[in-house]
Formats: C-alpha cells, sequence, structure tokens
C-alpha cells in the first residue's frame, strides 16, 4: 500500500524525517479513519511521536494501528481496546523502533478524536522509574489532528524562506499517481512553481526554502502556497527553526491545509505581549492572510476579550494573489491582552493565525475555522507532570499547562459544558461556564484539582455555536507548545459525563527519613494521585509547611524540609481535597551527633577505649581496599596531595566520603594533625565516642595515615595507597589530634552530596 518515492530533496528529507508515504484509503464513515501522513521516531534527530485517541463512548471500542515505514514496508498491524470514555496514548517508537519516517492509518470501530504530537531534543521519552539514559528535553513539539479526506487544492497562508525552514508535504491516497503542483506566492505576488508527481500509495515533500531563499530577503520572506492535484491529495506544512540542536531544529509548528477558502474566518486564540507582571513570557501574535483571487480584496479583522469587549479593529486590502497579515503588536489595544479574532471579507480568503513567544523560541500556528459549532472534540490534553518526560538530573521537569480558549462569535451568550474523560477510561470531570456574546473565555485545566496530572481526553457542548482551541505549554516558563483547533462535531453527537472521578490520594513514603533541625533537607515523597505544585497541595513536616516543594508528578513530590525541633514528626500531604498522613516519617536529628554504636575495626590502643572485651582491635580489610580503589581512579589526586609542594586535601576528602557512604555512619573526619597544627592532608579520623554524642573538635579519635610517602621531598610523587594506624603513635608523641570537617562544608560537592544507598546527605552538618 505504501512504497518507497525518492525526490530531488531526499537527502534533505531523509535526513528530518518529513519524506513519509502515506495511505492509500479512502475516507471511512464520520471520525472512524484517520491517516497521518507525517511522523518520525529518529533518535538521531531526537524526535519521538505520541499518537492521542479521545473515546467518546461509552462502550469499549477497538483501535486498528496500521503502520507503514519509509520504504513502504507494512509493519504488523497492532490492535487496541479503548475502554469508554477515556483518552489513550500510544508511543510509536514502542511499536517501531527507530525509524526515520513512519505513517499511521487508524481505523476505529465507533467515533474517535485522533492527533498526532511530535516533540524533539536529546533522547528518549523515559521507559519507566528506573532510566539511566537521558530523557528527550522536549526543547520544541508540535501537533495536528489526523486528516479524514483528500482534496484537489490546498491552501496555506503562512510560509517563510529565510529564517525559517517550511516544508510542504503532499501525500497521494489514490492507487494511481497524482501529479501535484505547488505555487509559492511571495509577499509582492511573484509566483514560483514546482511540479512534482506523487505516485500511487506515496508521498513527496516540497521544500520551498530550498527553492526561494536565494530570490528572498530578510524581513520579507513571508509567502503562500497553494497546492494543486489531479487527483485528491493530502497537504501539510511544517515549519522548523534554529538556533539549536538537533542539526539546527529548536521550534517548530505545523497545520494542515486549507481545502476551502472562506469569507469568514475565526480563531479562538491570541495574545500580545505579557500577561504576568514579570513580562515573560512574552507573545507576538501574526493573523496571515492569502488572497486566492486575482482581484484586491479588503479583509475587516475585529479582536474580542472578555465580557463582551472589543479590543480593536483593523482592515487590509490585499492585492490578487498576494499575502499580507496583521502583528497585533501594532494595534495599541492588543498590549498585553488575549484575545479572540474574526476575519471577514466579501470575497473568500485563506486566513492562519501563528503565536510565537520569547524571542521566537516557539511557536504555534494553525488555520481558523470558517464557522462556529455547537460542539468540538480534542484527543490531546495534559496537566501537570508526567515520569515519561522528566529527567532526574534535569531541575526543568517539563511540567505541562493545557489551555482551551474559547470565542462565542454570536449575539447570544453561550452556556458550555466541557467533559474530560481521563486515561484508564469512566473517570474525569464535567465543568460548566458561559462565554458572554463577541466574547473570549479559557478553560484552564490547573484549576480542576480532578485533572491534576493527568492526560485527558476533552469535549464542549454549546448552546450557542462557539469556536474552540486547545494550546499546550509545558517546561519552565512556557519553554515550548503547541496549539490547534478543535473537531467541530455534528449538532446531535452524543456526549456522555464520565460516572467516576479519579482515584484519591494514597500513600506516602519519604526518602531520606531523617535530616538536620536548621531545614533545608531535600526528601522524596512518593504516594499516588497528587495533585497541582501551584494549587491546592501543602507539604507539612510535623505541621509546619516545607519551606519549598514541587510536584513532579501523579506520584512524586520533591520538598525541601522546614527547621524543625530533634526527634521524629509526622509528614502530610494536602491534595486534591484530601489529607495523607505518615506517623513520624521524618526525624530531625543532631548532625553532629554521632551515628550508630562505634565499630571495632583497628588494634588495640591502651588508653583509647578499643572496645572488645580485650581482643585487638583488627584493621578492616575493605578500608585498605576503598583506599586503593580511589588511588587507582585518582592517580592524579593522590600524586597532589601534599600541602608543602602546592597540593590539596582533595583525596582525603573523597576518601571520608566514600567511607562514609561503604559504613553509613558520619563518624569519619579529617584531622588538626597534632592537636593544633592545622589540617593533615594525608589523615582520616575516627571519632570512636558513645552513640549521640557531639564529635566536634574532640579527641575520641582513631588516626589512620592513608597515603605512603606522598611528602617525600625525594620523591613527591611516589605517594601509595596505605592503611596504617597513626593513633598509638600520635598518642605517645601527646599530639593526640581532634576530630574535624575543616572546609569541607564550603565546597558543594560534599556538602550536597547524597548517600546513594540511603538518600540522605552524607555530610549532613554542612546543612
Amino acid at each position: 500500500m505504501f512504497q518507497a518515492v525518492k525526490t530531488a530533496t531526499v537527502g534533505v528529507c531523509a535526513a528530518i524525517a518529513l519524506c513519509i508515504p502515506a495511505s492509500a484509503l479512502a475516507a471511512g464513515p464520520e471520525l472512524t479513519t484517520w491517516l497521518f501522513a507525517e511522523g518520525s521516531t529518529n533518535g538521531a534527530f531526537g524526535f519521538e511521536q505520541e499518537i492521542l485517541i479521545g473515546n467518546p463512548n461509552t462502550t469499549p471500542i477497538t483501535v486498528t494501528f496500521e503502520l507503514f515505514t519509509q520504504d513502504g514496508e507494512a509493519l504488523a498491524p497492532v490492535v487496541r481496546t479503548l475502554e469508554p470514555l477515556s483518552r489513550y496514548g500510544e508511543n510509536i517508537r514502542g511499536l517501531v523502533g527507530d525509524r526515520v519516517g513512519i505513517a499511521i492509518r487508524l481505523t476505529s470501530s465507533a467515533p474517535i478524536i485522533a492527533e498526532r504530537t511530535m516533540y524533539w531534543g536529546g533522547g528518549l521519552f523515559r521507559g519507566g522509574k528506573s532510566w539511566n539514559q537521558k530523557v528527550n528535553d522536549l526543547r520544541g513539539g508540535h501537533n495536528e489532528h489526523g486528516q479524514q479526506a483528500a482534496a484537489k487544492t490546498w491552501y496555506f497562508a503562512e510560509g517563510e524562506g529565510k529564517f525559517f525552514n517550511t516544508f510542504i508535504s503532499v501525500a497521494n491516497p489514490n492507487n494511481t499517481p497524482a501529479t501535484v503542483t505547488a505555487s509559492y506566492r511571495d509577499d509582492a505576488g511573484v509566483e514560483v512553481a514546482q511540479t512534482d508527481v506523487v505516485p500511487a500509495n506515496g508521498r513527496r515533500t516540497f521544500w520551498p526554502t530550498a527553492v526561494l531563499s536565494g530570490r528572498l530577503q530578510p524581513g520579507r520572506a513571508g509567502f503562500a502556497t497553494i497546492v494543486t492535484s489531479d487527483l485528491d491529495v493530502v497537504a501539510e506544512r511544517q515549519m522548523y527553526w534554529g538556533p539549536g540542536a538537533p542539526s539546527g531544529i529548536h521550534g517548530g509548528h505545523a497545520a494542515a491545509g486549507v481545502t476551502t477558502p472562506s469569507a469568514t474566518w475565526l480563531f479562538a486564540e491570541g495574545i500580545q505581549g505579557a500577561l504576568s507582571t514579570s513580562g515573560d513570557p512574552a507573545f507576538d501574535t501574526f493573523v496571515l492572510f492569502f488572497n486566492q483571487n486575482e482581484t484586491p480584496i479588503d479583509v475587516k479583522v475585529e479582536f474580542f476579550g472578555q465580557a463582551g469587549a472589543k479590543l480593536a479593529e483593523t482592515t487590509r486590502t490585499i492585492g490578487g494573489l498576494t499575502r499580507d497579515g496583521v502583528w497585533a503588536k501594532e494595534l495599541p489595544g492588543l498590549i498585553n491582552q488575549a484575545f479572540s479574532i474574526r476575519a471577514t471579507s466579501t470575497m473568500p480568503f485563506v486566513a492562519e493565525r501563528a503565536v510565537y513567544w520569547r524571542g521566537l523560541t516557539e511557536g504555534t500556528a494553525t488555520a481558523g475555522a470558517t464557522a462556529a459549532a455547537l460542539k468540538w472534540g480534542f484527543a490531546e490534553g495534559l496537566q501537570g507532570g508526567f515520569q515519561m518526560y522528566q529527567d532526574d538530573s534535569d531541575n526543568d521537569k517539563r511540567r505541562f499547562n493545557t489551555f482551551f480558549p474559547i470565542y462565542n462569535p454570536g449575539p447570544v451568550p453561550a452556556t458550555v459544558t466541557v467533559y474530560f474523560y481521563t486515561e484508564g477510561g469512566n473517570s474525569g470531570t464535567t465543568k460548566t461556564l458561559v462565554v458572554p456574546a463577541q466574547s473570549r473565555e479559557t478553560v484552564w485545566t490547573l484549576l480542576y484539582d480532578e485533572l491534576a496530572n493527568a492526560k485527558f481526553a476533552t469535549f464542549f457542548s454549546s448552546t450557542a455555536p462557539i469556536v474552540v482551541e486547545r494550546v499546550v505549554y509545558w517546561g519552565r516558563n512556557n519553554k515550548a507548545g503547541h496549539a490547534s483547533m478543535g473537531i467541530p462535531l455534528a449538532d446531535d453527537f452524543p456526549l456522555t459525563p464520565a460516572p467516576a472521578l479519579r482515584s484519591n490520594p494514597s500513600g506516602l513514603t519519604v526518602s531520606p527519613s531523617r535530616g538536620v533541625p536548621g531545614g533545608g533537607t531535600k526528601v522524596m515523597i512518593e504516594g499516588a494521585g497528587f495533585g497541582n505544585t501551584e494549587l491546592g497541595t501543602q507539604v507539612l513536616f510535623g505541621g509546619v509547611p516545607a519551606r519549598d516543594f514541587e510536584v513532579e508528578n501523579d506520584t512524586l513530590i520533591r520538598a525541601v524540609t522546614p527547621p524543625g525541633a530533634t526527634g521524629k514528626v509526622d509528614v502530610t500531604v494536602e491534595t486534591r481535597g484530601q489529607t495523607i498522613t505518615a506517623p513520624a516519617a521524618f526525624e530531625y536529628f543532631d548532625p553532629w551527633a554521632a551515628v550508630g554504636a562505634p565499630i571495632n575495626t583497628f588494634r588495640r590502643n591502651t588508653g583509647y577505649a578499643c572496645s572488645g572485651g580485650g581482643r585487638a582491635c583488627q584493621i578492616m580489610a575493605s578500608f585498605l581496599g576503598n583506599v586503593a580503589d580511589m588511588a587507582r581512579r585518582q592517580s592524579g589526586d593522590i600524586a597532589n596531595s601534599c600541602r608543602a609542594f602546592g597540593g590539596n586535601e582533595k583525596f582525603v576528602e573523597d576518601v571520608i566520603a566514600e567511607l562514609r557512604i561503604r559504613t553509613g555512619t558520619n563518624r569519619w573526619g579529617m584531622n588538626i594533625k597534632r592537636g593544633n597544627q592545622g589540617l593533615s592532608e594525608d589523615i582520616v579520623t575516627y571519632y570512636y565516642g558513645p552513640e549521640g554524642s557531639d564529635m566536634r573538635n574532640s579527641t575520641q579519635v582513631f588516626i589512620i595515615d592513608i597515603i605512603a610517602n606522598h611528602c617525600n621531598p625525594a620523591d613527591r610523587f611516589g605517594g601509595g595507597p596505605f592503611w596504617l594506624d597513626q593513633t598509638q603513635a600520635t598518642a605517645d608523641a601527646g599530639t593526640i589530634g581532634r576530630w574535624t570537617l575543616g572546609p569541607m562544608c564550603s565546597n558543594a560537592r560534599y556538602r550536597n552530596a547524597v548517600n546513594p544507598n540511603t538518600g540522605s546527605l552524607v555530610f549532613p552538618e554542612c546543612q
């Protein structure tokens, strides 16, 4: 059904996974067949792909995934059963592995909504809690719903051939070849055309940037596109831009073309400037028009805010077969405003809206709706954090925020019912709001505890025609995002509230379970069903709010402890209207107090309390082995361990950290040599005083020399690993040393070190 297609730009297409064959299919029953011609799991370019499905039916349904590779190979079909009233997501890498290009056809046993989301950045989706590979950084992404019908003509109002890399992909879902022409019209109306034959069941990618870049000037490099064919085809546009990796791709957006120009275009979303007091992020909205007529037209553009307020109005005269647009920044009434848009003319034309933010770091684009509708559907929706997108080594947990701008273009208020269906089936929530006449309102899913850290499909039903879009942002300060117009549904399309809410929060474990009274201990709180960080969640230690916390996902909170008195305290999480308490789950302890009973590891030293009922204390071979192992790994540090030759204490400090980790006690430290002569760079001290006693500046110590010959003037690099008990010799000289950490706490390497075996700080004294 699919076959490989080579084009003049095959090298470029193969590199960025845009030349992908399309499925040969006729449009099936409404909302039961969905075609995705674009897709990639090419790890070399950081692409990851998901197919999202919203099931609004009250019974389980089956969905068949037909998968076709870049070279036309048909893979084994995959059948999934979807629970009723649910949202389902499929990680395509799990079905096909690493592939440059994948085309997909979905067929379902009942009506569904299907969308494709693609992300890019180094790494893959996370495969589980224990994950050692780099996780995709999600620096950019785009979304588009599948196509159900092909057409002979497709229009695009947006395109740029200098700063952006623009591609037009055309899929031929017929059993015979199609002759396709892509005609590019710049802002002056000058035409450049490319014609190619798209084989049966195949795909071509036109690369207008390669054709136009040399003749377009910076700042005037925009163009519109008309795709015409002798057979019905499907056309989409992708735009990517840099700088950044992989291969210059940082931001990007995708949009399907328009098959029929209209005299009216409606957009629910628009934002200009910043809505926050910080001024970040700042947005720029552009409304792009293409007049496919041969004569000029006047386009009136109106911008509507909340409560029926018309924020601005302007008119553009657009020449025949030319492109123009409105930058919202040019209209003072739109500065630092969110708005909906209506563009009208006496003759049909084509309109798209593009939104960019933070200096073109990222952006979205979509064609408008030609009419309002009573019902709309979306498959994609995320609120909060999800483990599959999170990297433990990255402070940005890539939490998601989903918004649904709603535009009521009519003369009467619209009462809108919103049906949310979460993953797992038969669960979700239903909300109602009123959108005034000729106004915009926004549904922000952060405000609904039932959707915290959840993925969901969303359906809208209104008493008056409306337009609904969805905007998804993720990452710290909305670092990336995508936006799409919803799918209009028939007026009589049945929608049913989900019968149950998600399960309540449950379970609570705290790690590490001990910390210092001054606070500042970083802990992980694991459980299930946690709510949002921003609203409705509190974390308390002994009734005192945490100094800081972040709900990373449904099962994990990271918190910083507040100050507290020594002893055990309850840990409480208030979230999603519920309270969960783990009794005595965290202990505040004196970090200078010795942990555990002293161990009997050294040869007997009379007068220095080496216990053991008169038995000789023995040196543990593993300690010497520890020093030897580290000497092999850190030969440069051991050679540089003599201060007399400009060295430092790094080797001995690392040995102390390793000994603490191996033995699980804080009794290991440095030594003030001979009582008052400053730090020794080759002496490890073990405090043998009673459990719970204060170790600071104590002379209850065993003294072990760990580097032999390291300050020999005749052989300054002759130092080697050693384990020699110097306690008796030091005592005999009357110069017993004192336990200390010296300058170690001033070094974040030690101050923030965590024991991988326990999750506790290695040097809690430093807190």
